[in-house]
């Protein structure tokens, strides 16, 4: 699998880099978040904890796929999703 970088931006705010990039990967399915994380650690040089994959999307029948990458300066937030929040609470009250 190779990177293309489309766009790396610094957010000195939220203290981030802000990388859009295609992944190849010819031949292959679309590669998973864990996949995609490696790639970028290596591509980077920065660990596992510091990336967040935010979206893969495939272009079919192509073998590239469309990535939105952040790359924090400290280890990256832990977002729970509110959707599955909510439904662990109603399967509770059940």
């Amino acid at each position: 699998m190779s990177i293309q970088v489309i766009e790396d931006k610094y957010n000195p705010i939220l203290k981030r880099r802000e990388i859009k990039a295609v992944i190849s990967h010819e031949g292959k399915a679309t590669p998973s978040k864990e996949e995609v994380k490696k790639i970028i650690s290596e591509f980077f040089n920065a660990s596992l904890e510091k990336i967040e994959v935010c979206k893969i999307f495939s272009k079919k029948g192509i073998g590239k796929s469309d990535v939105k990458i952040r790359v924090w300066d400290n280890e990256a937030p832990k977002i729970e999703k509110k959707r599955s929040k909510e439904k662990s609470e109603k399967e509770g009250e059940k």
